[in-house]
């Protein structure tokens, strides 16, 4: 990359660091302990590579102007990369996912949403069964 793109990288990495340092100070004075942090902007690579392997493979179909989408009975399809490859916001949520499960060995999970995120949770399952 030429100079001007590290220019242009250094504000947005200082505004990531400064996100991060404020929810550290903010989970530190709540008294508030993880076992892990997971970070999107750390698996965000690997998981783009996945669904660009996947739809490669044809397991994803491209119906949607070029773009990686999965067929799910009784839901909308749903665009799981961009046709330029980037990210939606499905794309990290398919990795982290499968990441904490095989990472903690866990045979239920619980997710706590309000009721408008009921369509978005059937098709992430849909499409990790898929």
């Amino acid at each position: 990359m030429g100079s001007g793109g590290q220019g242009r990288a250094r504000p947005l990495a200082h505004g990531v660091k400064w996100c991060v340092d404020g929810q550290n100070e903010t989970i530190k004075m709540l008294g508030i302990k993880f076992d892990k942090i997971y970070r999107e902007s750390a698996i965000f690579m690997k998981t783009a590579r996945k669904c660009f392997g996947a739809a490669r493979k044809r397991v994803f179909s491209q119906k949607m102007k070029r773009k990686p989408c999965c067929e799910l009975p009784g839901e909308p399809d749903k665009v799981v990369l961009r046709a330029d490859g980037t990210a939606v916001y499905i794309t990290t949520d398919l990795h982290s996912t499968v990441k904490k499960i095989e990472e903690n060995k866990l045979d239920k999970c619980v997710w706590i949403v309000g009721n408008e995120q009921d369509q978005y949770l059937r098709q992430l399952f849909g499409v990790l069964r898929f």
